[in-house]
Protein backbone atom coordinates (compact mmCIF):
# COMPACT_ATOMS: atom_id res chain seq x y z
CA UNK A 1 0.00 0.00 0.00
CA UNK A 2 3.08 2.52 0.71
CA UNK A 3 4.07 1.72 -2.18
CA UNK A 4 1.22 2.41 -4.34
CA UNK A 5 1.13 5.97 -2.22
CA UNK A 6 4.52 6.38 -3.22
CA UNK A 7 4.35 5.60 -6.93
CA UNK A 8 1.12 7.92 -7.21
CA UNK A 9 2.98 11.24 -5.58
CA UNK A 10 5.30 10.95 -8.19
CA UNK A 11 3.35 10.07 -11.41
CA UNK A 12 1.31 13.59 -10.26
CA UNK A 13 4.82 15.35 -9.46
CA UNK A 14 5.94 14.05 -12.94
CA UNK A 15 2.47 15.27 -14.20
CA UNK A 16 3.00 18.28 -12.95
CA UNK A 17 6.44 19.07 -13.95
CA UNK A 18 4.96 18.31 -16.82
CA UNK A 19 2.70 20.50 -17.31
CA UNK A 20 3.95 23.91 -15.42
CA UNK A 21 5.03 25.37 -18.90
CA UNK A 22 2.08 25.42 -20.23
CA UNK A 23 0.14 26.21 -17.93
CA UNK A 24 2.45 28.77 -16.80
CA UNK A 25 2.07 30.22 -20.40
CA UNK A 26 5.38 32.57 -20.35
CA UNK A 27 8.04 32.77 -22.57
CA UNK A 28 10.78 31.77 -20.26
CA UNK A 29 8.99 28.18 -19.02
CA UNK A 30 8.73 27.37 -22.57
CA UNK A 31 12.36 28.03 -23.17
CA UNK A 32 14.35 24.78 -23.22
CA UNK A 33 16.81 24.48 -20.70
CA UNK A 34 19.52 22.67 -20.13
CA UNK A 35 22.22 21.57 -17.54
CA UNK A 36 26.24 22.63 -18.54
CA UNK A 37 29.04 22.47 -16.47
CA UNK A 38 29.31 25.74 -14.11
CA UNK A 39 32.80 26.89 -14.92
CA UNK A 40 34.16 30.02 -13.40
CA UNK A 41 37.79 31.61 -14.82
CA UNK A 42 39.94 32.53 -11.80
CA UNK A 43 40.47 36.40 -12.04
CA UNK A 44 43.86 36.23 -10.98
CA UNK A 45 46.07 35.62 -14.06
CA UNK A 46 45.39 32.12 -13.98
CA UNK A 47 44.61 30.89 -17.37
CA UNK A 48 43.02 27.64 -16.06
CA UNK A 49 38.88 27.18 -15.70
CA UNK A 50 37.74 25.48 -12.55
CA UNK A 51 34.05 23.48 -12.50
CA UNK A 52 31.91 24.06 -10.10
CA UNK A 53 29.40 21.25 -10.65
CA UNK A 54 26.40 22.31 -13.37
CA UNK A 55 24.02 24.86 -14.21
CA UNK A 56 21.05 25.24 -15.90
CA UNK A 57 20.84 27.51 -18.33
CA UNK A 58 18.68 28.28 -21.66
CA UNK A 59 19.20 26.75 -24.84
CA UNK A 60 19.50 29.72 -26.83
CA UNK A 61 21.88 31.57 -24.08
CA UNK A 62 24.61 28.52 -24.97
CA UNK A 63 24.00 28.94 -28.82
CA UNK A 64 24.37 32.53 -28.35
CA UNK A 65 27.79 32.05 -26.65
CA UNK A 66 28.81 29.37 -28.92
CA UNK A 67 28.41 31.45 -31.63
CA UNK A 68 29.81 34.26 -29.91
CA UNK A 69 33.00 32.37 -28.71
CA UNK A 70 33.78 30.52 -32.14
CA UNK A 71 36.21 33.01 -33.40
CA UNK A 72 38.27 33.31 -30.16
CA UNK A 73 38.41 29.44 -29.90
CA UNK A 74 39.46 28.97 -33.96
CA UNK A 75 41.99 32.02 -33.37
CA UNK A 76 43.71 30.27 -29.94
CA UNK A 77 43.48 26.96 -31.57
CA UNK A 78 42.14 25.79 -28.24
CA UNK A 79 41.16 22.05 -27.83
CA UNK A 80 37.84 20.37 -27.17
CA UNK A 81 37.78 20.81 -23.83
CA UNK A 82 39.38 24.31 -23.07
CA UNK A 83 36.54 25.24 -26.01
CA UNK A 84 34.46 23.95 -23.99
CA UNK A 85 34.89 25.61 -20.69
CA UNK A 86 35.71 29.46 -22.49
CA UNK A 87 31.64 28.33 -23.87
CA UNK A 88 30.28 27.67 -20.34
CA UNK A 89 32.34 30.57 -18.84
CA UNK A 90 30.82 33.15 -21.35
CA UNK A 91 27.22 32.28 -21.34
CA UNK A 92 25.28 35.09 -21.21
CA UNK A 93 22.19 35.95 -18.97
CA UNK A 94 18.82 36.90 -20.03
CA UNK A 95 15.86 36.38 -22.37
CA UNK A 96 16.78 35.20 -25.75
CA UNK A 97 13.87 33.09 -27.03
CA UNK A 98 14.17 33.79 -30.42
CA UNK A 99 17.13 31.98 -30.72
CA UNK A 100 15.73 28.66 -29.11
CA UNK A 101 15.66 25.87 -31.72
CA UNK A 102 12.13 24.57 -30.29
CA UNK A 103 10.55 27.95 -30.42
CA UNK A 104 7.17 27.54 -32.50
CA UNK A 105 8.57 30.11 -34.70
CA UNK A 106 12.34 28.18 -35.28
CA UNK A 107 10.71 24.82 -35.08
CA UNK A 108 6.93 25.25 -36.23
CA UNK A 109 5.23 22.96 -33.51
CA UNK A 110 4.45 24.56 -30.57
CA UNK A 111 6.04 22.47 -27.73
CA UNK A 112 4.88 24.75 -24.68
CA UNK A 113 7.92 23.73 -23.34
CA UNK A 114 7.32 20.02 -22.74
CA UNK A 115 10.58 19.25 -24.67
CA UNK A 116 12.37 20.24 -20.52
CA UNK A 117 10.62 16.79 -19.78
CA UNK A 118 13.46 15.20 -21.93
CA UNK A 119 16.30 17.76 -22.01
CA UNK A 120 16.57 18.12 -18.57
CA UNK A 121 17.21 14.73 -17.94
CA UNK A 122 19.42 14.27 -20.37
CA UNK A 123 21.51 17.05 -20.43
CA UNK A 124 22.41 17.03 -16.24
CA UNK A 125 23.48 13.51 -16.97
CA UNK A 126 25.58 14.70 -20.10
CA UNK A 127 26.86 17.97 -17.98
CA UNK A 128 28.44 15.92 -14.88
CA UNK A 129 30.15 13.27 -16.78
CA UNK A 130 31.79 16.71 -19.04
CA UNK A 131 32.10 18.38 -15.41
CA UNK A 132 34.28 15.83 -14.56
CA UNK A 133 36.58 15.31 -17.78
CA UNK A 134 36.56 19.17 -17.27
CA UNK A 135 38.22 18.73 -13.77
CA UNK A 136 41.10 16.54 -15.04
CA UNK A 137 41.78 19.48 -17.86
CA UNK A 138 41.82 21.50 -15.19
CA UNK A 139 44.30 19.35 -12.89
CA UNK A 140 46.81 18.89 -15.96
CA UNK A 141 46.12 22.82 -16.95
CA UNK A 142 47.06 23.41 -13.10
CA UNK A 143 50.10 21.20 -13.52
CA UNK A 144 51.30 23.14 -15.87
CA UNK A 145 50.84 26.03 -14.89
CA UNK A 146 53.00 25.18 -11.58
CA UNK A 147 55.47 23.50 -13.94
CA UNK A 148 56.05 26.92 -15.74
CA UNK A 149 56.39 28.89 -12.81
CA UNK A 150 59.03 26.77 -11.12
CA UNK A 151 60.77 26.68 -14.65
CA UNK A 152 60.77 30.55 -13.75
CA UNK A 153 61.75 30.35 -10.72
CA UNK A 154 64.58 28.23 -11.62
CA UNK A 155 65.93 30.42 -14.58
CA UNK A 156 65.44 33.70 -12.21
CA UNK A 157 67.29 32.12 -9.55
CA UNK A 158 69.53 30.96 -12.29
CA UNK A 159 70.53 34.56 -13.77
CA UNK A 160 71.05 36.23 -10.10
CA UNK A 161 73.60 33.52 -9.32
CA UNK A 162 75.09 34.34 -12.44
CA UNK A 163 75.13 38.19 -11.91
CA UNK A 164 76.35 37.22 -8.21
CA UNK A 165 79.18 35.90 -9.98
CA UNK A 166 79.78 38.10 -12.60
CA UNK A 167 79.77 40.14 -10.29
CA UNK A 168 82.84 38.92 -7.76
CA UNK A 169 84.67 38.72 -11.25
CA UNK A 170 84.51 42.01 -11.95
CA UNK A 171 85.52 43.13 -8.05
CA UNK A 172 88.51 40.79 -8.22
CA UNK A 173 89.36 42.31 -11.68
CA UNK A 174 89.04 45.77 -9.74
CA UNK A 175 91.22 44.82 -7.03
CA UNK A 176 93.89 43.11 -8.66
CA UNK A 177 94.24 46.59 -11.27
CA UNK A 178 94.17 48.76 -8.06
CA UNK A 179 96.94 46.30 -6.73
CA UNK A 180 98.75 46.18 -9.77
CA UNK A 181 99.12 50.10 -10.14
CA UNK A 182 99.57 50.82 -6.78
CA UNK A 183 95.58 52.48 -6.31
CA UNK A 184 94.36 50.53 -3.72
CA UNK A 185 93.04 51.85 -1.04
CA UNK A 186 94.60 49.24 1.21
CA UNK A 187 98.10 51.66 0.69
CA UNK A 188 98.85 54.66 1.85
CA UNK A 189 100.22 57.18 0.08
CA UNK A 190 103.85 57.11 1.29
CA UNK A 191 103.88 53.08 0.67
CA UNK A 192 102.77 52.88 -2.96
CA UNK A 193 104.67 50.02 -4.19
CA UNK A 194 107.45 50.52 -6.64
CA UNK A 195 107.17 49.26 -10.37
Amino acid sequence: MHESLKHKKSKKIFIYCSLLPLLAGCTKAMQTGVFVPDIERNESGNKCYAPHGIKLVHWANLIDAQEKQRPFIEGMRLNKSEADAVIYNNIPRGEMFEKDPMNPKNSGIPYLGLQNVISLPVTAISASFEASSLKRAQRKCEAQRDEGALQAKLEKEQLVRYQIQTDKQQVQELKYEQLKTGDSPAYADESKPFL
